[in-house]
C-alpha cells in the first residue's frame, strides 16, 4: 500500500490534478455572475454619479454568520464522508479476517479459492450498489458458472453474495475437524461486512435536509450579489477584482459542502477512490489465495 502523497504549497495552489482543475473551472463559473453584478455596479455609479453604498458593518456581520453557516455544512458533509471511509476500511479488515481464517482451516482447495472470489465480490458489487451501476464486468471472471446469470437478475447482488458465503460455511461447519469457534468467528465477520454495507446505504440514502442547504444558498447568493455596493465607494475599480476574490472562496466551501454529501459519486471530485479500495483488496486477497 502506497502512502499518501505529500504535496508542497504550488502544488495544491496550482493544481496539476485534471480533477481539481475542472472543479475549479466549476467554480470560476459560479463566480462569473457576481463579477458581472460588481461591473454593473461600477459602471451605473460612472454613469449616474449617483453614490450607492451599503454601510460596510452590515457585510461584516452577514459575513460572520454566513461563514458560520458554510463552516458548519462543509463539516456536516466531512463527518458524512469520513463515516464512509470508516464503512468501507472496516469492509477490507473483515474481508481480510474472514479470508485469512478460510484459507488457514478451509475443507479443501475449491472450497477456498470459491471463498476468496466471493469475498472480492462483495467489495466490487457493493462499491457498484452504492454507485447505481448496473455493469458489473467482475463478475465473469470469479463467479461460478452456474451462478452469473441468477446473481446479474438480482436487485441487490452484496445481499445474495453474502448469502453465497454463508452457504459456503455451512458447508465447512458440516467437514469433520473444522473448528466450531473459527466458524462462528467467521459468521461474525459476515455479518458485519452486512453492516459496514448498510451504513453505506444509510448515509447513501439520507441526504442533509434540503431546506438546510436551500436557506444558506439564499443567503450566500444575496450576499454576494449586495456586496460590490457595500466596497464600491472606497475600491471603486477593484471592486470586481474584489467581488471574485471573496466568492470564489465562498462558493468553492459550498460546492466542497454539497459534494461532501454523496462521497460515493463518480462523478464529484471528493469521492472516495473505491476502484482503489476494491483493487487493493482483490490483489491481497489474490496474493494470499496464489502465493507468489
Amino acid at each position: 500500500m502506497k502512502p499518501l502523497p505529500l504535496n508542497d504549497l504550488w502544488t495544491d495552489v496550482i493544481p496539476r490534478d485534471p480533477d481539481m482543475r475542472q472543479f475549479i473551472w466549476q467554480v470560476s463559473l459560479t463566480t462569473t455572475p457576481f463579477i458581472l453584478i460588481a461591473c454593473f455596479s461600477l459602471i451605473f455609479d460612472w454613469v449616474t454619479r449617483f453614490p450607492v453604498e451599503i454601510g460596510v458593518t452590515t457585510y461584516e456581520v452577514g459575513g460572520g454568520v454566513l461563514g458560520v453557516f458554510l463552516a458548519l455544512r462543509t463539516n456536516s458533509g466531512y463527518e458524512r464522508w469520513w463515516e464512509a471511509r470508516k464503512a468501507w476500511g472496516g469492509i477490507t479488515n473483515q474481508s481480510r479476517s474472514l479470508a485469512t481464517a478460510g484459507l488457514a482451516y478451509g475443507p479443501t482447495p475449491q472450497w477456498k479459492t470459491e471463498l476468496i472470489h466471493w469475498i472480492i465480490l462483495f467489495a466490487h458489487a457493493t462499491r457498484h450498489h452504492l454507485r447505481g451501476d448496473q455493469d458489473f464486468p467482475e463478475l465473469r471472471g470469479l463467479c461460478p458458472a452456474d451462478t452469473v446469470e441468477q446473481l446479474i437478475r438480482e436487485s441487490h447482488r452484496p445481499v445474495f453474495i453474502s448469502l453465497k458465503i454463508s452457504e459456503l460455511l455451512q458447508t465447512a461447519a458440516a467437514s469433520p475437524g473444522f473448528p466450531s469457534v473459527v466458524l462462528m468467528q467467521m459468521e461474525r465477520d459476515r455479518i458485519s461486512l452486512i453492516d459496514y454495507l448498510g451504513v453505506g446505504e444509510r448515509i447513501l440514502s439520507t441526504p442533509v435536509p434540503r431546506a438546510y442547504t436551500i436557506v444558506i444558498r439564499q443567503f450566500l447568493v444575496l450576499f454576494l450579489a449586495a456586496f460590490p455596493f457595500g466596497i464600491l465607494q472606497k475600491a471603486t475599480w477593484l471592486t470586481p477584482f474584489i467581488t471574485a476574490a471573496i466568492a470564489f472562496p465562498m462558493l468553492a466551501l459550498d460546492e466542497i459542502g454539497t459534494e461532501l454529501q454523496n462521497p460515493f459519486a463518480k462523478e464529484n471530485v471528493h469521492q472516495l477512490p473505491l476502484d482503489s479500495f476494491c483493487q487493493n483488496l482483490e490483489e491481497c486477497l489474490r496474493d494470499l489465495l496464489e502465493p507468489k
